[in-house]
């Protein structure tokens, strides 16, 4: 992280004879404007140098230091030379970190109408209206960690099949529940099964929505089958790490 100073020219030891605004040493801070400019960097190798704690006020390496002009004539009468002396202003700063964020709000989805016969022969197919998104808000515009989900089951499960939750009501489906997969594979419901969104330091605008890539299917977990609704539910978690 490297200071920029900016450039200043009405900063005048003494009085005004120079033309300049006076300014007495403890009002500097007020007028001196400067800006910082920093870059990220990713997948550093070797060691860390000058590292600062976050949320922690600490103090720029690089210091501002202002000379006061040579007096006139005048005000060296008066003994206000102090053209051999200096300020050094010492820079104060907070780093703020702001993690890369991502989350899942509730969406309801659904699979095509089949009749009773096609339970056991349905393919896997995509969900409507369209896919469930996970929305992500990154204010550097990268990933801040690596960004992971995976799926855990609200509805009980029989090996990966997702019950039904209206299984003994009325107008129910009986025992058949859902099947999915994302990315082409099967879920199982562990949360060590993770899915990767996106990588530590790849490129990510806020607001940056990623649908998922999930397919479903009907699933026969017993025998008492009937024509009716199915509906079950799961939930996406985000990892970061």
């Amino acid at each position: 992280m490297v200071s920029e100073k900016s450039k200043t020219s009405n900063f005048t030891g003494g009085s005004n004879f120079s033309g300049g605004k006076a300014y007495a040493a403890t009002e500097l801070d007020n007028q001196l404007k400067y800006k910082i400019k920093y870059s990220l960097k990713f997948n550093h190798t070797g060691n860390v140098k000058n590292t600062i704690d976050v949320n922690q006020t600490s103090l720029l390496t690089d210091k501002l230091i202002l000379k006061p002009a040579s007096c006139s004539f005048i005000g060296c009468i008066y003994d206000n030379d102090n053209s051999g002396q200096q300020y050094v202003n010492e820079v104060p700063i907070i780093v703020k970190f702001t993690p890369t964020t991502c989350t899942f709000k509730n969406q309801e989805i659904s699979a095509p109408d089949i009749s009773y016969h096609e339970i056991d022969s349905n393919g896997f197919t995509a969900p409507r209206p369209k896919q469930p998104e996970l929305q992500c808000s990154s204010i550097t515009g990268v990933a801040t960690s690596n960004i992971h989900y995976h799926f855990e089951s609200i509805s009980a499960t029989q090996g990966d099949i997702l019950k039904n939750d209206l299984e003994t009501q009325q107008g129910s489906a009986g025992e058949v529940g859902f099947e999915l997969t994302n990315n082409n594979k099967a879920i199982n419901f562990p949360s060590s099964e993770k899915f990767t969104l996106a990588s530590r330091g790849s490129a990510l605008l806020t607001n940056t929505v990623y649908p998922l890539n999930l397919q479903l299917r009907y699933a026969r977990y017993g025998n008492k089958v009937f024509a009716g609704r199915v509906q079950s539910r799961v939930k996406v978690v985000v990892d970061y790490d």
